[in-house]
């Protein structure tokens, strides 16, 4: 199954596309998850100042450090 993108006459071309018929992770994602969930994820790297979490279905999310939250980075906790 495709979808039809575009039409052009004058070119004799039709666009098709697959992706359009997926669904959307990052909406499926917002679907499940509503704001003050609490979800779990893996710590992937931790800058200067960000941590970068693996979520649901490879969703990337970001924790900004700031003075509030710099005991985060030194507890070295793989978790959250």
């Amino acid at each position: 199954m495709t979808i039809i993108l575009q039409i052009d006459i004058e070119k004799e071309r039709i666009s098709l596309g697959i992706k359009q018929l997926l669904n959307n992770i990052f909406d499926t994602f917002i679907s499940n998850n509503k704001k003050n969930d609490i979800l779990l994820g893996k710590i992937l790297e931790i800058k200067d100042s960000v941590i970068l979490i693996n979520l649901d279905n490879n969703i990337i999310g970001n924790i900004k450090i700031n003075n509030k939250n710099k005991n985060l980075k030194r507890r070295g906790n793989n978790k959250c």
